[in-house]
């Protein structure tokens, strides 16, 4: 018999909080060195060993294991030249691997931002998605399309 017959099934888990068509502005405030959490999420996706909840923004973990993390967003703002950071927070700590900047340069334009990472999650973590901006005031995001998710990838 291969090693293969022995192994434990994985315990498979995910999570998927997700906008659609959202049109519903955000005010980040200002502030260069701190992060705002973004809520612009309007369902939830499937979620098997996760708690979804896209009214809060956030996934909770329900069983231990590596995980790859995702998040995908088409957004804008209404100011030109801005440069935008959006990284992923653990149990309100930045993840350092699953984090991006951007420059938005005309206040009508919607960009696209990616940011994916693999990270080991307790039971009870809480995944959500912040952005900061070097504007210097308050800024509108419109969030139309983006999705937080995560995979258990580990047994």
């Amino acid at each position: 018999m291969d090693n293969l017959t022995h192994q434990m099934p994985v315990a498979r888990a995910y999570g998927e909080i997700y906008a659609h068509d959202n049109v519903t502005p955000q005010d980040i405030p200002e502030g260069e060195l701190v992060y705002t959490k973004i809520i612009p999420f309007t369902k939830n996706g499937l979620a098997k060993r996760c708690n979804n909840d896209y009214e809060n923004g956030k996934i909770t973990v329900l069983i231990a294991g590596t995980y790859n993390i995702g998040f995908t967003a088409s957004s804008k703002v209404d100011a030109n030249q801005v440069e935008f950071r959006t990284a992923v927070f653990r149990n309100d700590v930045e993840l350092n691997n699953i984090h991006a900047k951007r420059l938005i340069k005309l206040a009508t334009e919607e960009t696209t931002v990616h940011i994916e990472g693999f990270e080991y999650l307790e039971i009870g973590d809480v995944l959500d998605v912040r952005v900061r901006h070097n504007y210097a005031g308050v800024l509108e995001l419109v969030t139309e399309y983006c999705n937080l998710n995560i995979t258990r990838m580990d047994r």
